[in-house]
Protein backbone atom coordinates (compact mmCIF):
# COMPACT_ATOMS: atom_id res chain seq x y z
CA UNK A 1 0.00 0.00 0.00
CA UNK A 2 1.47 3.41 -0.75
CA UNK A 3 -1.06 5.86 0.05
CA UNK A 4 -1.40 9.89 0.15
CA UNK A 5 2.03 10.16 -0.56
CA UNK A 6 2.90 13.95 -0.65
CA UNK A 7 5.15 15.93 -3.39
CA UNK A 8 6.08 19.46 -3.01
CA UNK A 9 8.47 21.37 -4.66
CA UNK A 10 10.94 24.32 -3.68
CA UNK A 11 11.08 27.95 -5.17
CA UNK A 12 13.93 29.89 -4.74
CA UNK A 13 12.62 33.97 -3.93
CA UNK A 14 14.24 37.11 -2.85
CA UNK A 15 17.29 37.76 -0.62
CA UNK A 16 16.40 37.28 2.89
CA UNK A 17 16.76 39.65 6.07
CA UNK A 18 19.11 39.69 8.83
CA UNK A 19 21.47 37.31 9.15
CA UNK A 20 20.61 35.52 5.63
CA UNK A 21 20.81 38.71 3.24
CA UNK A 22 23.06 37.57 1.20
CA UNK A 23 20.82 34.28 1.16
CA UNK A 24 17.73 33.76 -0.66
CA UNK A 25 14.82 32.57 1.04
CA UNK A 26 13.13 29.15 0.03
CA UNK A 27 9.79 27.97 0.38
CA UNK A 28 8.14 24.49 -0.04
CA UNK A 29 5.09 24.48 -2.24
CA UNK A 30 2.46 24.09 -1.46
CA UNK A 31 2.53 25.14 2.20
CA UNK A 32 0.55 23.07 4.33
CA UNK A 33 -0.45 24.97 8.12
CA UNK A 34 -1.40 22.17 10.35
CA UNK A 35 -3.58 23.32 13.25
CA UNK A 36 -3.45 19.89 15.24
CA UNK A 37 -0.19 17.28 15.20
CA UNK A 38 -0.47 14.90 12.57
CA UNK A 39 -3.26 16.76 10.50
CA UNK A 40 -3.80 15.75 6.96
CA UNK A 41 -4.34 18.84 5.26
CA UNK A 42 -6.25 18.83 2.27
CA UNK A 43 -5.87 20.51 -0.93
CA UNK A 44 -2.55 18.11 -1.59
CA UNK A 45 -0.11 16.98 -4.08
CA UNK A 46 0.16 13.29 -4.28
CA UNK A 47 2.59 10.84 -6.32
CA UNK A 48 2.81 7.66 -4.72
CA UNK A 49 5.77 6.25 -7.45
CA UNK A 50 8.00 7.10 -9.62
CA UNK A 51 11.68 6.88 -11.44
CA UNK A 52 14.36 9.54 -11.38
CA UNK A 53 13.61 11.27 -14.20
CA UNK A 54 10.01 11.42 -14.42
CA UNK A 55 7.98 15.33 -13.78
CA UNK A 56 4.78 14.16 -11.95
CA UNK A 57 2.54 11.22 -11.16
CA UNK A 58 1.56 10.86 -15.14
CA UNK A 59 5.12 11.36 -16.62
CA UNK A 60 7.30 8.71 -17.55
CA UNK A 61 10.19 11.03 -18.63
CA UNK A 62 12.85 8.47 -17.21
CA UNK A 63 11.64 5.54 -19.87
CA UNK A 64 11.16 3.60 -17.28
CA UNK A 65 7.42 2.72 -15.83
CA UNK A 66 7.02 0.44 -12.74
CA UNK A 67 4.43 -2.31 -12.50
CA UNK A 68 3.10 -2.45 -9.30
CA UNK A 69 0.18 -5.31 -9.06
CA UNK A 70 -2.49 -5.89 -6.72
CA UNK A 71 -1.35 -2.79 -4.53
CA UNK A 72 -3.35 -0.16 -3.33
CA UNK A 73 -2.02 3.12 -4.85
CA UNK A 74 -3.84 6.97 -4.46
CA UNK A 75 -3.81 6.72 -8.28
CA UNK A 76 -3.85 4.21 -10.39
CA UNK A 77 -3.67 6.14 -13.24
CA UNK A 78 -1.29 4.40 -16.10
CA UNK A 79 -0.89 1.27 -14.35
CA UNK A 80 -2.09 -2.37 -13.97
CA UNK A 81 -5.78 -2.64 -13.58
CA UNK A 82 -5.40 -4.84 -11.15
CA UNK A 83 -4.31 -2.10 -8.23
CA UNK A 84 -6.87 -0.14 -6.64
CA UNK A 85 -7.10 3.36 -5.65
CA UNK A 86 -9.66 2.64 -3.57
CA UNK A 87 -9.20 3.90 0.22
CA UNK A 88 -7.97 1.85 2.75
CA UNK A 89 -9.63 2.92 5.31
CA UNK A 90 -7.36 3.32 7.96
CA UNK A 91 -8.08 3.61 11.38
CA UNK A 92 -6.84 6.83 11.78
CA UNK A 93 -3.91 8.90 9.58
CA UNK A 94 -0.82 10.45 10.49
CA UNK A 95 0.65 13.31 8.68
CA UNK A 96 4.08 15.08 9.17
CA UNK A 97 4.79 18.28 9.63
CA UNK A 98 6.71 21.39 11.61
CA UNK A 99 9.12 19.88 13.63
CA UNK A 100 7.70 22.75 16.37
CA UNK A 101 3.67 21.30 16.81
CA UNK A 102 0.91 23.50 15.84
CA UNK A 103 -0.08 23.14 19.37
CA UNK A 104 3.14 25.41 20.78
CA UNK A 105 2.90 28.02 17.69
CA UNK A 106 4.39 25.61 14.63
CA UNK A 107 2.94 26.79 11.36
CA UNK A 108 3.71 24.39 8.06
CA UNK A 109 7.36 23.30 7.23
CA UNK A 110 10.42 24.93 8.19
CA UNK A 111 12.52 25.47 4.86
CA UNK A 112 15.54 27.47 5.39
CA UNK A 113 17.86 28.95 2.51
CA UNK A 114 20.95 26.58 2.05
CA UNK A 115 24.31 27.26 0.41
CA UNK A 116 26.43 25.56 -1.31
CA UNK A 117 29.00 24.81 1.32
CA UNK A 118 32.11 23.03 -0.69
CA UNK A 119 32.73 26.24 -2.42
CA UNK A 120 34.75 29.03 -1.23
CA UNK A 121 33.80 32.09 -1.24
CA UNK A 122 30.27 30.60 -0.65
CA UNK A 123 28.12 32.49 -3.66
CA UNK A 124 24.83 33.36 -3.05
CA UNK A 125 22.31 30.68 -3.15
CA UNK A 126 20.38 28.97 -5.60
CA UNK A 127 18.34 26.06 -6.92
CA UNK A 128 19.74 25.07 -10.39
CA UNK A 129 16.92 21.81 -11.32
CA UNK A 130 19.19 18.87 -11.49
CA UNK A 131 19.15 15.33 -9.72
CA UNK A 132 20.95 15.95 -6.47
CA UNK A 133 22.59 13.26 -4.61
CA UNK A 134 24.34 13.20 -1.02
CA UNK A 135 24.15 16.56 -0.39
CA UNK A 136 27.09 16.91 -3.42
CA UNK A 137 25.56 20.11 -4.90
CA UNK A 138 23.15 23.51 -3.67
CA UNK A 139 21.40 22.08 -0.28
CA UNK A 140 18.78 23.32 2.02
CA UNK A 141 17.76 22.12 4.88
CA UNK A 142 14.14 20.99 5.45
CA UNK A 143 13.24 20.48 8.95
CA UNK A 144 10.42 17.58 9.46
CA UNK A 145 8.33 16.50 12.27
CA UNK A 146 7.02 16.16 15.33
CA UNK A 147 8.77 12.55 16.14
CA UNK A 148 6.37 11.67 18.19
CA UNK A 149 4.22 8.75 18.25
CA UNK A 150 1.24 10.70 20.66
CA UNK A 151 -0.12 14.59 20.58
CA UNK A 152 2.01 16.41 22.39
CA UNK A 153 -0.89 18.31 24.51
CA UNK A 154 -3.10 14.92 24.58
CA UNK A 155 -1.32 12.36 24.32
CA UNK A 156 -3.65 10.75 22.33
CA UNK A 157 -1.93 8.43 19.67
CA UNK A 158 -1.97 10.03 16.23
CA UNK A 159 -1.81 6.91 14.01
CA UNK A 160 -3.51 3.71 13.85
CA UNK A 161 -3.01 1.92 10.29
CA UNK A 162 -5.36 -0.39 10.74
CA UNK A 163 -6.99 -0.72 7.25
CA UNK A 164 -9.79 -2.03 6.95
CA UNK A 165 -10.84 -0.83 3.29
CA UNK A 166 -9.91 -1.42 -0.42
CA UNK A 167 -7.09 -3.61 1.01
CA UNK A 168 -9.25 -6.53 2.74
CA UNK A 169 -8.34 -9.71 0.49
CA UNK A 170 -7.50 -7.60 -2.55
CA UNK A 171 -5.26 -10.22 -3.51
CA UNK A 172 -6.36 -13.32 -4.72
CA UNK A 173 -4.61 -16.98 -4.60
CA UNK A 174 -4.98 -16.60 -8.81
CA UNK A 175 -2.73 -13.66 -8.49
CA UNK A 176 0.48 -13.67 -9.42
CA UNK A 177 1.71 -11.69 -6.09
CA UNK A 178 0.06 -14.43 -3.85
CA UNK A 179 2.48 -17.01 -3.74
CA UNK A 180 5.35 -15.27 -2.88
CA UNK A 181 3.51 -12.88 -0.07
CA UNK A 182 4.70 -13.98 3.22
CA UNK A 183 2.62 -16.50 5.30
CA UNK A 184 1.96 -14.46 8.13
CA UNK A 185 1.84 -10.37 8.33
CA UNK A 186 3.41 -7.76 10.73
CA UNK A 187 2.58 -8.73 13.70
CA UNK A 188 2.62 -13.04 13.36
CA UNK A 189 -0.47 -13.66 12.63
CA UNK A 190 -1.43 -16.29 9.89
CA UNK A 191 -2.31 -14.82 6.61
CA UNK A 192 -2.96 -17.51 3.99
CA UNK A 193 -6.08 -19.07 5.53
CA UNK A 194 -9.32 -18.01 3.32
CA UNK A 195 -7.53 -18.42 -0.11
CA UNK A 196 -6.83 -14.37 -0.21
CA UNK A 197 -3.79 -12.09 1.74
CA UNK A 198 -4.97 -8.39 2.26
CA UNK A 199 -2.78 -5.70 0.36
CA UNK A 200 -0.25 -4.02 2.97
CA UNK A 201 1.70 -5.84 6.06
CA UNK A 202 -0.75 -6.32 8.31
CA UNK A 203 -3.80 -8.72 7.81
CA UNK A 204 -7.43 -7.42 8.69
CA UNK A 205 -9.30 -10.36 10.69
CA UNK A 206 -5.69 -12.41 10.76
CA UNK A 207 -5.96 -15.45 13.74
CA UNK A 208 -6.52 -18.54 14.18
CA UNK A 209 -8.55 -19.77 11.06
CA UNK A 210 -9.15 -16.43 10.42
CA UNK A 211 -10.96 -15.53 12.73
CA UNK A 212 -10.72 -12.22 14.37
CA UNK A 213 -8.52 -11.61 16.98
CA UNK A 214 -6.98 -8.84 19.40
CA UNK A 215 -3.20 -7.73 18.76
CA UNK A 216 -2.08 -5.45 21.86
CA UNK A 217 0.71 -2.95 22.71
CA UNK A 218 1.29 -0.83 25.12
CA UNK A 219 3.48 2.50 24.12
CA UNK A 220 5.03 5.56 26.29
CA UNK A 221 7.26 3.61 28.77
CA UNK A 222 9.60 3.27 30.21
CA UNK A 223 8.68 5.84 33.07
CA UNK A 224 11.34 7.64 34.98
CA UNK A 225 9.48 9.93 38.03
CA UNK A 226 12.86 11.49 38.21
CA UNK A 227 13.14 13.03 42.44
CA UNK A 228 9.63 12.83 44.22
CA UNK A 229 9.35 13.98 48.11
CA UNK A 230 9.07 11.31 50.58
CA UNK A 231 5.90 10.12 51.39
CA UNK A 232 4.21 12.13 48.97
CA UNK A 233 2.12 11.00 45.94
CA UNK A 234 3.17 13.10 42.65
CA UNK A 235 1.38 15.70 41.54
CA UNK A 236 1.22 15.14 38.09
CA UNK A 237 0.98 11.39 36.72
CA UNK A 238 2.55 9.88 34.03
CA UNK A 239 0.98 8.43 30.70
CA UNK A 240 1.04 4.90 28.83
CA UNK A 241 -1.20 4.32 25.93
CA UNK A 242 -2.43 0.85 25.50
CA UNK A 243 -3.30 0.03 21.84
CA UNK A 244 -5.84 -2.62 19.69
CA UNK A 245 -4.66 -3.10 16.39
CA UNK A 246 -6.30 -5.95 16.05
CA UNK A 247 -10.59 -7.06 15.25
CA UNK A 248 -11.56 -8.57 18.54
CA UNK A 249 -11.80 -6.53 21.63
CA UNK A 250 -9.15 -6.93 23.92
CA UNK A 251 -10.66 -8.20 27.27
CA UNK A 252 -9.74 -9.24 30.82
CA UNK A 253 -7.37 -6.65 30.87
CA UNK A 254 -5.47 -6.12 34.41
CA UNK A 255 -2.46 -4.25 35.66
CA UNK A 256 -0.57 -5.68 37.83
CA UNK A 257 2.34 -3.16 39.68
CA UNK A 258 5.52 -4.33 41.59
CA UNK A 259 8.35 -2.30 43.30
CA UNK A 260 11.27 -3.27 45.23
CA UNK A 261 12.03 -2.97 48.52
CA UNK A 262 8.52 -2.52 50.22
CA UNK A 263 5.93 -4.83 50.59
CA UNK A 264 3.39 -2.49 49.00
CA UNK A 265 4.65 -1.36 45.57
CA UNK A 266 5.21 2.32 45.39
CA UNK A 267 4.03 2.92 41.76
CA UNK A 268 0.34 3.16 41.33
CA UNK A 269 -2.81 3.77 38.93
CA UNK A 270 -3.49 7.37 39.60
CA UNK A 271 -7.11 7.94 41.39
CA UNK A 272 -10.32 9.05 39.94
CA UNK A 273 -10.57 11.47 36.86
CA UNK A 274 -6.70 11.24 36.47
CA UNK A 275 -6.43 7.12 36.35
CA UNK A 276 -6.63 7.36 32.64
CA UNK A 277 -9.61 5.70 30.26
CA UNK A 278 -8.47 1.72 30.21
CA UNK A 279 -11.11 -0.29 31.96
CA UNK A 280 -11.23 -4.09 31.68
CA UNK A 281 -11.95 -4.29 27.68
CA UNK A 282 -10.60 -2.52 24.83
CA UNK A 283 -12.54 -2.44 21.60
CA UNK A 284 -11.19 -3.85 18.00
CA UNK A 285 -8.66 -0.33 16.54
CA UNK A 286 -9.37 1.56 20.15
CA UNK A 287 -6.38 3.00 22.44
CA UNK A 288 -6.65 3.92 25.99
CA UNK A 289 -4.60 5.55 28.67
CA UNK A 290 -3.39 3.99 31.49
CA UNK A 291 -1.78 7.12 34.02
CA UNK A 292 1.08 6.17 36.74
CA UNK A 293 1.94 7.92 40.03
CA UNK A 294 4.87 7.44 42.33
CA UNK A 295 4.54 7.36 45.80
CA UNK A 296 8.44 6.75 48.11
CA UNK A 297 8.16 5.95 51.32
CA UNK A 298 12.06 5.92 51.95
CA UNK A 299 14.35 8.66 51.03
CA UNK A 300 16.35 5.66 48.32
CA UNK A 301 16.02 5.15 44.69
CA UNK A 302 13.22 2.71 43.78
CA UNK A 303 12.79 0.12 40.68
CA UNK A 304 9.14 -1.10 39.47
CA UNK A 305 7.42 -2.59 36.40
CA UNK A 306 4.00 -2.50 35.40
CA UNK A 307 2.45 -5.90 33.68
CA UNK A 308 0.14 -5.56 31.41
CA UNK A 309 -2.10 -8.43 30.40
CA UNK A 310 -5.51 -9.37 28.89
CA UNK A 311 -6.78 -12.27 26.49
CA UNK A 312 -3.94 -11.58 24.22
CA UNK A 313 -0.52 -10.96 24.69
CA UNK A 314 0.51 -7.47 25.41
CA UNK A 315 3.45 -6.35 23.47
CA UNK A 316 5.96 -3.63 25.14
CA UNK A 317 4.48 -5.26 28.48
CA UNK A 318 6.55 -5.07 30.79
CA UNK A 319 6.45 -1.15 31.73
CA UNK A 320 9.77 -0.21 33.20
CA UNK A 321 9.68 2.41 35.96
CA UNK A 322 11.91 3.88 38.23
CA UNK A 323 12.09 6.99 40.92
CA UNK A 324 13.80 8.45 44.24
CA UNK A 325 12.41 9.07 47.56
CA UNK A 326 14.69 12.74 48.29
CA UNK A 327 13.56 15.04 51.52
CA UNK A 328 12.46 18.28 49.14
CA UNK A 329 11.65 17.65 45.29
CA UNK A 330 11.23 20.42 42.67
CA UNK A 331 9.55 19.18 39.45
CA UNK A 332 9.48 18.46 36.25
CA UNK A 333 13.11 17.69 36.25
CA UNK A 334 13.57 19.04 32.87
CA UNK A 335 11.27 21.53 30.67
CA UNK A 336 11.85 21.76 26.94
CA UNK A 337 9.58 24.56 25.49
CA UNK A 338 10.04 25.36 21.59
CA UNK A 339 8.70 28.52 20.75
CA UNK A 340 8.95 31.64 18.18
CA UNK A 341 11.30 34.38 19.11
CA UNK A 342 9.47 37.89 20.14
CA UNK A 343 6.60 35.66 20.55
CA UNK A 344 4.69 38.01 23.31
CA UNK A 345 1.00 38.52 22.50
CA UNK A 346 -1.99 36.07 22.17
CA UNK A 347 -2.30 34.02 19.13
CA UNK A 348 -1.78 35.99 16.15
CA UNK A 349 -1.58 33.54 13.33
CA UNK A 350 2.06 33.93 13.87
CA UNK A 351 3.13 32.60 17.09
CA UNK A 352 0.99 31.47 20.13
CA UNK A 353 2.21 32.47 23.33
CA UNK A 354 4.46 30.05 25.65
CA UNK A 355 1.80 28.72 28.70
CA UNK A 356 4.55 28.22 30.60
CA UNK A 357 5.54 25.66 33.16
CA UNK A 358 5.02 25.12 37.05
CA UNK A 359 7.48 24.02 39.15
CA UNK A 360 6.48 22.88 42.34
CA UNK A 361 8.16 22.32 45.82
CA UNK A 362 7.26 19.54 47.26
CA UNK A 363 8.45 18.93 51.31
CA UNK A 364 9.10 15.16 52.18
CA UNK A 365 11.07 15.99 55.20
CA UNK A 366 8.75 14.67 58.02
CA UNK A 367 8.43 18.49 59.42
CA UNK A 368 7.79 22.07 58.39
CA UNK A 369 9.78 23.57 56.13
CA UNK A 370 10.69 26.98 56.43
CA UNK A 371 12.12 29.89 55.05
CA UNK A 372 10.61 29.33 50.95
CA UNK A 373 11.97 31.98 48.91
CA UNK A 374 10.54 33.01 45.33
CA UNK A 375 11.59 30.89 42.53
CA UNK A 376 14.66 32.51 40.74
CA UNK A 377 16.60 32.04 37.17
CA UNK A 378 20.00 31.05 36.91
CA UNK A 379 22.87 31.16 34.44
CA UNK A 380 24.30 33.01 31.67
CA UNK A 381 21.99 37.13 31.31
CA UNK A 382 21.89 36.07 27.65
CA UNK A 383 20.05 32.97 27.91
CA UNK A 384 18.13 34.26 31.64
CA UNK A 385 16.67 37.33 29.15
CA UNK A 386 14.53 34.44 27.36
CA UNK A 387 12.39 33.42 30.50
CA UNK A 388 10.28 34.89 33.32
CA UNK A 389 8.70 33.80 36.47
CA UNK A 390 5.13 34.83 36.53
CA UNK A 391 4.37 36.08 39.79
CA UNK A 392 0.40 35.62 38.82
CA UNK A 393 0.97 32.23 39.21
CA UNK A 394 3.51 31.35 41.65
CA UNK A 395 3.04 30.62 45.15
CA UNK A 396 6.54 30.36 46.39
CA UNK A 397 7.83 32.74 48.68
CA UNK A 398 5.81 35.99 50.31
CA UNK A 399 3.18 37.82 48.25
CA UNK A 400 4.65 40.71 46.42
CA UNK A 401 5.06 41.60 42.79
CA UNK A 402 1.71 41.01 41.60
CA UNK A 403 1.42 37.34 43.55
CA UNK A 404 -1.75 36.23 44.38
CA UNK A 405 -0.43 34.21 47.11
CA UNK A 406 2.58 33.24 49.02
CA UNK A 407 3.67 30.65 50.92
CA UNK A 408 7.02 30.58 52.99
CA UNK A 409 6.62 27.72 55.08
CA UNK A 410 5.18 24.35 53.81
CA UNK A 411 3.92 21.20 55.82
CA UNK A 412 4.90 17.78 55.54
CA UNK A 413 3.43 16.85 51.96
CA UNK A 414 2.22 20.06 51.14
CA UNK A 415 4.10 22.27 47.95
CA UNK A 416 3.88 25.99 46.53
CA UNK A 417 4.44 26.63 43.01
CA UNK A 418 6.65 28.53 40.63
CA UNK A 419 5.34 29.48 36.86
CA UNK A 420 8.33 29.76 34.37
CA UNK A 421 7.43 31.63 31.15
CA UNK A 422 9.98 31.23 27.97
CA UNK A 423 9.86 34.05 25.81
CA UNK A 424 12.76 34.38 23.37
CA UNK A 425 14.11 37.37 22.18
CA UNK A 426 14.41 38.22 18.61
CA UNK A 427 17.55 39.82 19.50
CA UNK A 428 18.95 36.82 19.64
CA UNK A 429 20.01 33.86 17.38
CA UNK A 430 17.78 31.11 17.41
CA UNK A 431 18.87 27.79 19.22
CA UNK A 432 19.05 26.72 22.71
CA UNK A 433 19.11 29.02 25.89
CA UNK A 434 19.90 27.06 28.75
CA UNK A 435 19.28 28.22 32.16
CA UNK A 436 17.89 27.16 35.44
CA UNK A 437 14.91 27.85 38.01
CA UNK A 438 15.66 27.55 41.98
CA UNK A 439 13.55 27.73 44.76
CA UNK A 440 15.61 28.55 48.20
CA UNK A 441 14.67 27.43 51.78
CA UNK A 442 16.13 26.80 55.31
CA UNK A 443 18.91 24.82 55.34
CA UNK A 444 19.29 24.70 51.14
CA UNK A 445 17.81 24.94 47.70
CA UNK A 446 16.40 22.98 44.55
CA UNK A 447 17.32 23.50 41.01
CA UNK A 448 15.67 22.20 37.74
CA UNK A 449 17.02 22.99 34.15
CA UNK A 450 15.10 25.41 31.56
CA UNK A 451 15.99 23.77 28.21
CA UNK A 452 14.42 25.87 25.44
CA UNK A 453 14.92 26.08 21.84
CA UNK A 454 14.40 29.72 20.34
CA UNK A 455 12.72 29.41 16.72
Amino acid sequence: MIWDNRTFNITVGALGTGTINQQNTVTLVPTLNQTATGQCVSSTNYWDIGVRGDTGPGNHGSGVTLNPLYSVLTSTSGYDSSNTAGSPAFVSQYCNGSRVPPENGGLGYQVPPGIADATVPNPIFNLTPAATVDEGNNWINMSWGPLSLVNPSTNVTLANYTATGSSVNHVPSTAPTYAPAPNVDFFGNARKTNNAVDSGAVEFGAGSGGTPAAVASVTGGPLNFGNVANNTTTLLPMTLTLHNTGTAALTGITLAFASNGTAAPRFSRAAGLLAGTCGTALAPAGTCTINVVFSPNALSAFNGALTITGSAAVSGSQVILGGTGVAVALNPVNWAPSQTRNCTTTPTGACLLDPGQLYALTNGTGATLTGIGQGTLGGTAANVANYAVVPLLSTCGAATGGQLAGQTTLAQGASCLVSVQFRPLTSQATGLKPATVSVSYTGGSQTSPLNGTAN
